[in-house]
Parts: C-alpha cells; sequence; structure tokens
C-alpha cells in the first residue's frame, strides 16, 4: 500500500511538470527582399502548433506552417545579382524550437529559436529579376522554358513575444526571423535582347545543379493558444 501511494505522488508531480499546448494563428510574412530592396510582396502564412512544456519556464515548440512564399534569391555562378526577388511559390514548412518563458502574470514573455525545415513544391521566376539576373547588366532575357527541381530545404528561426493569459487560454503577438536554405538544380531557356533596341541577338540557355535558393524574413504574428 505504501508503495501504491508512493507511485501516485510520484505519478501527479511528474505529470504536472508536463504541460501541451495547442494553437492556431495568422502571420504576415516579410521577405528580405522587400524590406532591403523595397521589391516584392508580403505573404499570409497559415501556422498550427503545439508545444511541451517543461515546468513554467520552458517549452518545446512544434508547427507546420503554409505560405505562398515571395522572396527567394538565388546563389549561383550562372546568375548575377539582382536586388529583388528571384522566385516565388508555394511552401510547407515545419519547426522544432526551444523557447523559455518568463511569466509576469497574467502578461508573459518568450524568447525562442530552432530549426527548421522547407518543403518548396511550387517555384515560378519572378518576372523582371529572374530574367535580369541571367542577362546581367547590360541586357534582357525572353524566357520560352524553365525548371526548377529544388532540394528540401533547412534552416534556423528565432524570435520573441509578448502575450497574455487568461484561464487556460493565452494570446501572443510575436515576430520571427528566419534564414531557409535549399540546394536548386534549374534550367531556363530563351533569348537574349539588345537593351535599347530590342532586338534578339544571341540565344540563352542556362543548366545549373549546383545551385543555392534562399529565403530570409522577418514574420510578424498572432496566435491563440490553449494549455491542456
Amino acid at each position: 500500500m505504501k508503495r501504491f501511494f508512493s507511485f501516485l505522488v510520484y505519478m501527479y508531480f511528474g505529470i504536472s511538470l508536463w504541460a501541451f499546448e495547442g494553437g492556431v494563428g495568422v502571420s504576415v510574412f516579410i521577405p528580405e527582399t522587400l524590406y532591403k530592396y523595397g521589391e516584392g510582396t508580403i505573404a499570409i502564412e497559415k501556422t498550427l502548433s503545439t508545444s511541451i512544456g517543461f515546468g513554467k519556464y520552458f517549452s518545446i515548440p512544434i508547427g507546420i506552417n503554409y505560405h505562398h512564399a515571395d522572396g527567394y534569391t538565388i546563389a549561383s555562378d550562372s546568375v548575377s545579382m539582382v536586388k529583388g526577388p528571384v522566385l516565388y511559390g508555394d511552401t510547407l514548412s515545419a519547426h522544432l524550437l526551444l523557447q523559455t518563458t518568463v511569466p509576469l502574470n497574467p502578461v508573459y514573455f518568450k524568447v525562442y529559436g530552432g530549426g527548421a525545415v522547407n518543403w518548396a513544391f511550387v517555384l515560378r521566376p519572378y518576372a523582371g529579376f529572374f530574367d535580369k539576373s541571367l542577362a546581367g547588366q547590360d541586357g534582357d532575357v525572353a524566357l520560352h522554358t524553365y525548371t526548377f527541381t529544388p532540394s528540401p530545404g533547412f534552416g534556423w528561426m528565432a524570435g520573441a513575444s509578448i502575450g497574455i493569459k487568461m484561464g487556460q487560454f493565452s494570446i501572443d503577438l510575436g515576430g520571427t526571423y528566419r534564414d531557409i536554405r535549399h540546394d536548386l538544380a534549374f534550367t531556363a531557356a530563351g533569348y537574349e535582347i539588345d537593351y535599347d533596341t530590342g532586338t534578339v541577338t544571341a540565344p540563352l540557355s542556362v543548366e545549373d545543379s549546383d545551385a543555392h535558393m534562399i529565403l530570409r524574413g522577418v514574420s510578424v504574428a498572432l496566435s491563440v493558444n490553449v494549455v491542456f
């Protein structure tokens, strides 16, 4: 009987150290190309998340996120640097973070950081920038075919939020910076065009299997969470 009672006490205090939290949120993603060069557009993200808590101060947030990403750039010897987004498309990402919470009831602050995986399942060239990156500074390009084959992307994200707790529910407002990189193979074919006269000067064919696709930016998120 004594052992059974000790087991119940252990289970009670053991479970009390854990807290499971689930939530939904909407965030606005601002690509680096927009706030750095003034080119690109913001995107609305949809997020589902949960977290496993370890006492009052530490937790592990886990989440998935979908958005129509605008702001990919390419690092490659085959393209020139342009001050704007080169690719855009639909992405699905997942993250695993380590988070610390500073409770000042009912207000709290959170700081978090960790890793992210990104799947770019739709990619398109950004008109006016991808073609310009192929042409360099002294011309223009008319594309007629292209292919993009990205690998899964990996990177990191970090941020902070402020929130208010109301019983089992809480509301967060926060900002997160992310840096995601993909290996990228791509091809592009078309014609080089003289910038001044608009006449075709040469056929264009580019094939690169060693490029890198990069997505950087800041998201501002509002989320509602419930503790189970």
